[in-house]
């Protein structure tokens, strides 16, 4: 077995690392510890749209040639009969429904912290549709905004 060692690149010291079965020791304050963080921590935030009747609404929109990975997805609904809720992804030409909650018979509360990779192609924002008046629907969104996205046809063969 070939043994390294990370090095920091500033310092040229030794990243700290520890066997979690080894005995702890004192921390003395000059450790570099490396992090890891999930992309969504890292780089991700977040949007919230609170819509009242039948709409469309844009939540969110990726930067120019770019695309959205959601992290996180959290929808409220009051029960309201013959009514519904899409969330999708949309670029004004093709939509792909991401939840379409069934709110005719019960109020809808969802929270899910995404772990797959939940990208839209290029260009696809996120949009919540509401098709009824008096319907209260809150949908609130973790996404990272990527710098590019594939078109909608090559994404569309990756599924």
């Amino acid at each position: 077995m070939i043994r390294t060692v990370a090095v920091d690149p500033k310092t040229k010291r030794a990243l700290h690392v520890e066997a979690t079965w080894n005995e702890t020791h004192a921390v003395d304050g000059t450790e570099v510890l490396p992090v890891y963080l999930p992309a969504g921590m890292a780089h991700g935030t977040f949007k919230a749209a609170v819509i009242s009747g039948a709409a469309t609404t844009i939540v969110t929109s990726p930067n120019a040639e770019g695309s959205l990975m959601l992290t996180d997805l959290f929808v409220s609904a009051d029960k309201v009969n013959n009514a519904s809720v899409t969330v999708q992804f949309a670029d004004g030409t093709r939509s792909i429904p991401i939840i379409a909650p069934f709110v005719t018979d019960a109020p809808v509360n969802l929270g899910a912290a995404l772990a797959g990779r939940w990208q839209g192609w290029k260009d696809a924002r996120v949009e919540v549709v509401t098709d009824t008046a008096g319907q209260n629907v809150t949908v609130s969104v973790g996404y990272i905004k990527m710098p590019t996205g594939l078109p909608y046809d090559e994404w569309d063969s990756l599924r």
